[in-house]
């Protein structure tokens, strides 16, 4: 979908399994499911979205994005809301989030990003996480495979306990890259690389 704004509660959001899903220059807002209530990418398919904005949606399961293999490039995801793992991205497999704001999501785990699961690599550049909550990874909640680099993790709560990775619960290699000013604490490496 190209220039394409999705309306609210329109089932067009749907990669079939082992597919690719392009967006660029799109809106989607304000959808609201039992699973995800943005943008759904099935098990082994690939979701590509460029200049575009993901905000307001609500989910059971994730909030703004789920997606097995995403690249996410000049984009925003604001203001999603999850019943479990991802507020703005859950993300299942490879990932890549370049240029982009994730800001004001919500989440039980990972209120910015939930990371993708062992096996597959997640890597963030020039990108800003910010003013997300969760109970555990306000911003980000991942393993070990996960990169940083020159990008911004700031001003995201946990509100679980000291030690549930405000900014970033996991451990991740960052590069050129700020945490700062998380709440309760700023990373949380519970993961055993």
């Amino acid at each position: 979908m190209v220039d394409k704004e999705v309306p609210q509660d329109r089932d067009d959001r749907d990669a079939a399994a082992a597919g690719t899903l392009t967006l660029d220059r799109s809106v989607v807002r304000g959808n609201m499911t039992s699973s995800t209530g943005g943008i759904f990418s099935g098990f082994g398919a690939t979701l590509i979205v460029t200049n575009s904005s993901v905000s307001g949606n609500t989910g059971g399961l994730s909030g703004g994005i789920a997606a097995s293999y995403l690249t996410l490039t000049n984009s925003t995801v604001t203001d999603n809301t999850s019943g479990d793992h991802g507020g703005g991205v859950g993300a299942g497999a490879t990932t890549t989030i370049t240029n982009s704001t994730i800001a004001g999501n919500r989440a039980i785990w990972g209120g910015g990003i939930d990371g993708p699961s062992y096996g597959y690599s997640m890597t963030i550049t020039n990108s800003t996480i910010t003013g997300n909550t969760a109970q555990v990874g306000g911003g980000i909640n991942t393993g070990c495979q996960t990169t940083i680099i020159n990008s911004s993790v700031t001003y995201n709560t946990a509100d679980n306990y000291l030690g549930s990775g405000g900014g970033i619960s996991g451990s991740p290699t960052l590069t050129n890259s700020v945490v700062t000013n998380n709440f309760p604490d700023n990373i949380s490496g519970r993961t055993a690389c």
